[in-house]
């Protein structure tokens, strides 16, 4: 990971496009500047949308102490307007403030008693977790500090992607523990889109980690390696989309959401040998550039 030696946008233009292209990122396309100069801004500087909820952010590049009166007069103004929001975030430049963080909490107990909007804090430091999270960002931004770290850095940013995207239940619970059929489908349907894209989703579909995709990794073994890996993700979905249509694969009664086989275990034994075998490929990779491997626990 970067140090956290960014520097901040050199004035409140620049510093709204920049929050606008890490909400992008971090929410999926669809956040745009809101209003123009001379309109009514509400409030707000970046509006859009996240699975049908509305996002509004005001951002605040300041070289002064941020006060909470700043941050609740701005709330004021949305509060005031048409807008049906589910999430405010108000982004600043300003270091992290315990005392307004305190303060925040309380007003967010309130609304949230009166079901308005929550409001969420991002820091400096918070944005600079942002960063750090995002090669991308990293890279458009801040290629004058990448220039001058290791050139294995962008490298070994993948290889922390790929870990975090495969550590996890879908590839690492064995079939007889797990408990969400559902769930374990769209974690395979969220790692194939981050193979491809280099975004990883949790399972509400909120970013927790981003990079350039694997095709970026220089040596060759490895890329290859990964095709096997993508190869075997698009297996193990065929495998219980078929099973399903097959009556292999079934809901278990009395429950709404967890596998039962009805093939005698054959196709949890196949199931559990498709992953085995991407995680033996996985670790592979980790193997080949000094990095722990992934436990395989079935």
């Amino acid at each position: 990971m970067i140090p956290k030696n960014y520097l901040k946008p050199a004035n409140w233009q620049d510093f709204q496009i920049f929050i606008k292209d890490i909400l992008n990122e971090k929410y999926e396309e669809g956040f745009d500047i809101y209003g123009r100069n001379g309109q009514a801004q509400d409030g707000i500087d970046i509006l859009g949308r996240f699975h049908n909820n509305t996002i509004g952010t005001q951002c605040k590049r300041l070289d002064i102490d941020l006060t909470l009166k700043l941050i609740i007069d701005e709330i004021a103004k949305t509060d005031k307007s048409d807008l049906k929001l589910s999430k405010y975030i108000f982004a600043t430049t300003c270091p992290r403030d315990k005392n307004i963080q305190k303060e925040i909490v309380e007003i967010n107990t309130e609304r949230r008693n009166n079901s308005l909007f929550e409001i969420e804090l991002w820091f400096w430091e918070t944005i600079e977790d942002e960063i750090n999270g995002n090669l991308k960002i990293q890279t458009k931004y801040y290629e004058n500090i990448l220039s001058k770290i290791d050139p294995k850095f962008k490298e070994l940013h993948i290889l922390d992607a790929i870990r975090t995207g495969f550590h996890r239940p879908a590839f690492l619970t064995p079939f007889q523990f797990e408990n969400s059929n559902n769930d374990f489908f769209q974690a395979i349907k969220d790692t194939q889109e981050f193979l491809n894209t280099g975004k990883l989703k949790n399972r509400n579909g909120e970013y927790i980690a981003g990079s350039l995709t694997y095709k970026w990794l220089t040596n060759p073994d490895d890329i290859r390696d990964m095709d096997y890996v993508a190869e075997l993700l698009l297996q193990i979905r065929d495998y219980i989309t078929k099973g399903t249509k097959e009556g292999r694969i079934k809901t278990c009664e009395g429950k709404d959401d967890c596998f039962c086989f009805k093939d005698g275990g054959k196709s949890e034994m196949k199931l559990d040998e498709l992953r085995r075998s991407l995680l033996l490929y996985v670790n592979r990779i980790f193997t080949r550039n000094n990095m722990r491997e992934i436990s395989i626990r079935f």
